[in-house]
């Protein structure tokens, strides 16, 4: 009869994995006392059990740091942290980058401290899948990368805090397998400079995800006829010519149909964030979606959707508008689908 040590480890790590499944960057500290509990049942459920432990690991203190310092020496540089947030500093991503077999999703935070272009080309060369770099660098450059390129598939880039061009240039030049794309404005902060557009053209034409964010107010009125995107959008959007999928994140409704107005390609989804209930929004979401680029459109996710209590006039042609075109319209209470790319 099969008992709990006679499991295999795969079968085991999977099912502990379920048991307290986080798809999020999230702190360990929710997961701790569940996974302290299984490390307990018996000896072979330690292993997972610590593996699990360190999956999703968030580093806002030095406490933590030297939390996961110690853990990972225990583990002799065999562990595998799957989801890093780090807001330290350089000294946090250090430890990490030196003592862990490999971080597969990292994202820097860290405001008071700028990380170390050297460090972060470490873990780039061992295989990182996804960087969000919400922190600035200092003056390291990257050099010696390899010849078949990295593996990152998922970046988000801000100009509040532009990568320096030693650094940005070359990584942007190594992303065969990049697919998508983060571009976040600080409430129409600084753009994009001159070298960093023509890095980022690098990667546009083989993008088949983008999100931008930018949560500058809806535009008066009066103002509305003369709103323009951030200049750097005029470059970058007609290069993305693979182009699938269209997260517009921005706060002013007024954005979409200039944004769509550029975009070379059919998208199949496409998701907004501005207020559905506001009627300047659900205006120019019903003329976005007259849009070559939204003829194949296949759904529309719409964030707060749900929690509209009385829709307008405008609200419900542009629902009935959908409904004609074959277009499923989704809000946050039915997101998303096990469908692949959606």
């Amino acid at each position: 009869m099969a008992t709990i040590s006679s499991m295999p480890p795969e079968l085991l790590h999977r099912i502990l994995s379920l048991a307290h499944e986080s798809t999020h960057w999230i702190s360990t500290r929710g997961r701790a006392p569940f996974l302290k509990s299984t490390s307990l049942v018996a000896k072979c459920w330690i292993a997972p059990s610590q593996q699990l432990l360190m999956d999703s690991v968030t580093m806002d203190s030095e406490e933590e740091v030297e939390k996961v310092e110690k853990a990972l020496e225990a583990a002799g540089k065999k562990m595998l942290v799957r989801y890093l947030t780090e807001r330290t500093g350089e000294r946090g991503l250090k430890v990490v980058s030196e003592k862990a077999r490999a971080v597969h999703h990292l994202c820097l935070m860290a405001m008071g401290d700028k990380y170390d272009a050297e460090t972060l080309q470490s873990m780039l060369e061992k295989g990182l899948r996804s960087l969000l770099l919400l922190a600035p660098l200092n003056g390291g450059k990257l050099s010696d990368l390899p010849s078949a390129g990295l593996a990152l598939e998922h970046l988000l880039l801000t100009p509040l805090h532009e990568p320096p061009p030693r650094f940005l240039v070359p990584l942007l030049s190594s992303l065969p397998r990049l697919t998508r794309l983060n571009i976040f404005w600080s409430s129409g902060g600084e753009d994009w400079n001159r070298n960093s557009i023509s890095a980022l053209l690098q990667v546009m034409p083989n993008l088949e995800s983008l999100t931008l964010s930018d949560y500058a107010p809806e535009p008066s009125a009066e103002k509305a006829p003369s709103y323009s995107l951030h200049s750097s959008l005029y470059s970058l959007l007609p290069a993305a010519k693979s182009l699938r999928t269209l997260e517009i994140d921005f706060e002013a409704s007024t954005a979409l149909t200039h944004i769509l107005k550029l975009v070379p390609t059919r998208l199949e989804l496409l998701e907004t964030t501005a207020s559905p209930a506001e009627e300047t929004t659900a205006k120019n979401m019903l003329e976005a979606l007259k849009m070559p680029a939204l003829k194949g459109l296949k759904r529309w996710r719409v964030a707060a959707l749900g929690k509209v209590e009385k829709k307008g006039e405008g609200l419900r042609e542009w629902e009935r508008a959908c409904e004609g075109r074959g277009v499923e319209v989704r809000d946050e209470t039915r997101f998303f689908t096990g469908e692949s790319g959606f």
